[in-house]
């Protein structure tokens, strides 16, 4: 089929939502008898909504600050912008980092970027600034005498004792160097309870001990000397 102006005003289309792979049409000029194109750098998965190129670029001729809109379900709404005045992008309710996905912005000091595990790495040469609270999921863990691990990839851990009346243990491996852990009590199982931690590598001992709910420590990671404990509720450390 041949496309001009005087024989192609109009194309039948039809609403179909289930091929995954194809190709969005284009044309080289904006008016007059062109041939329709595709791009194999350009692609649309009818079947998810999702529309894939390699690169994206803003560009507002009008001096105005450029910015994308994402429409969710329900209030969901991400905008995407270029505050000129600011020199700055800002991100509203765009990005969740799960694990297996990432983010990754490439600048010439600073870099943003996120890991398989789902790990946001953020360097920048100034500052990190941020309007609201940082929230972390805690992991939550029903210590034994036996041992049960805190997790390494959350930054607060919330202990249960389980109640048998012994001294029950959180292990905690080593850790990555300046890493944040957080853990405390939340529930005795018994007030005869007591809990300790024991880092893999530890500065200054080999354990904090504690005598139950409401008490905890807040552990940096050094890479030579292992978890050195910087604040201390209700703890002993030998």
């Amino acid at each position: 089929m041949k496309f001009d102006e005087k024989t192609a005003q109009m194309i039948l289309t039809a609403d179909e939502s289930s091929d995954t792979t194809c190709f969005p049409l284009f044309v080289t000029a904006a008016t007059g008898g062109v041939a329709p194109k595709t791009g194999s750098n350009l692609t649309f998965n009818s079947a998810t909504g999702v529309l894939g190129a390699e690169s994206l670029t803003l560009e507002n001729s009008s001096g105005t600050d450029a910015s994308i809109t994402m429409d969710g379900t329900g209030a969901y709404t991400g905008v995407f912008r270029w505050e000129s005045d600011n020199n700055r992008f800002v991100f509203q309710n765009i990005f969740k980092l799960t694990s297996g996905k990432q983010i990754h912005f490439g600048f010439t000091t600073n870099n943003i970027s996120g890991s398989a595990d789902g790990v946001l790495d953020i360097n920048a040469t100034n500052r990190i600034q941020t309007t609201g609270g940082l929230i972390n999921t805690p992991d939550a863990i029903t210590a034994t005498d036996a041992g049960v691990a805190a997790s390494l990839t959350t930054l607060n851990t919330e202990v249960t004792t389980n109640g048998d009346s012994d001294l029950d243990n959180v292990t905690l491996a080593n850790g990555t160097s300046g890493q944040i852990k957080h853990i405390y009590c939340v529930v005795e199982g018994n007030a005869a309870d007591t809990w300790k931690i024991t880092p893999a590598t530890m500065c200054g001992g080999t354990q904090i001990t504690f005598s139950g709910v409401g008490e905890g420590c807040t552990m940096v990671y050094a890479d030579n000397e292992g978890w050195v404990v910087v604040a201390n509720n209700g703890g002993t450390i030998s």
